[in-house]
């Protein structure tokens, strides 16, 4: 059973953009009891700590924003937004919490709790994610209708999605929330495993900031590529036989000198008598 209650809970209103309204605005006191959490919530983190307070707070001055809940099949009730002030006012001991029923389909739901958790901030970079990457998978949705919904530019969104392509012992810490947004932009810009794992150290162990990422990440890619160039130009078997057998053919020494882009071939001689002899061999040749 459910309670008609007058009223509606600005707040939360406010947070769900207007083309997702419709005229079932009546604020209802439902049993904590009938209703569940939405397994496919985005936020999947809860701080215990901050339950604790907000339901201290539910104590005092009760629950002054509704929660969205939409009726199921089971003749429950799942939440669409509002999972924390559902669990805080358990946590307060309360039998009955005020929402609004709404008759949502699951990419609507999928949409209205991503953009409260997100205009709330209480999603982890990993969890906002999570989050597009199931609007854009589940729901066909485009980067731009993504960033449309939720009020965020394309770049943001975009660069939110290539978090989920770190590595895992990366996203471990995203979700612990040692490693933030900034930092895994400056992580995704290593190529390999190995330069990921020596920024992740410095900025979970020595707290480096953004900017002190970002310029590790400039260095070590720079050392990368430095030593890639190295190892690419140091002379294989075959140059060495080369160089020999020009040497001796010759009769000087030859170098092959391997670049980036262009090589070359160097004759060395010390008169110009002993240029002339290398010419002719070469018109010979």
């Amino acid at each position: 059973m459910i309670n008609k209650k007058n009223g509606l809970g600005r707040g939360l209103d406010s947070l769900i953009p207007e083309s997702v309204n419709d005229d079932q605005n009546r604020v209802f006191e439902i049993p904590l009891c009938d209703i569940e959490p939405n397994p496919d919530q985005p936020r999947k983190e809860f701080n215990e700590q901050a339950i604790k307070s907000l339901s201290e707070s539910i104590n005092e001055v009760g629950v002054l924003s509704p929660i969205i809940v939409r009726k199921k099949d089971n003749k429950l009730f799942e939440i669409v937004a509002g999972e924390r002030r559902w669990r805080a006012a358990k946590m307060a001991g309360k039998k009955k919490i005020p929402a609004i029923v709404k008759t949502y389909d699951n990419k609507l739901v999928m949409e209205v709790a991503l953009i409260e958790n997100l205009q709330r901030q209480d999603l982890n970079p990993y969890e906002e994610a999570i989050g597009y990457q199931t609007l854009k998978e589940a729901y066909s949705l485009t980067q731009d209708d993504i960033a449309k919904r939720v009020s965020k530019s394309r770049s943001a969104v975009a660069n939110s999605l290539r978090i989920l392509s770190l590595p895992g012992f990366v996203l471990d810490e995203i979700r612990k929330g040692t490693v933030s947004a900034g930092h895994a932009k400056a992580l995704n810009s290593l190529e390999s495993d190995e330069l990921k794992k020596i920024l992740l150290y410095e900025i979970v162990k020595n707290n480096i900031s953004v900017r002190e990422a970002e310029e590790l990440s400039k260095r070590l890619s720079q050392k990368k590529r430095s030593n890639l160039i190295k190892r690419n130009f140091k002379k294989d078997t075959y140059t060495i036989e080369v160089e020999d057998k020009l040497t001796k053919q010759f009769g000087t020494k030859v170098q092959i000198k391997n670049g980036k882009i262009k090589s070359k071939i160097e004759i060395e001689y010390y008169s110009e008598k002993d240029l002339e002899r290398i010419l002719e061999k070469l018109n010979r040749m």
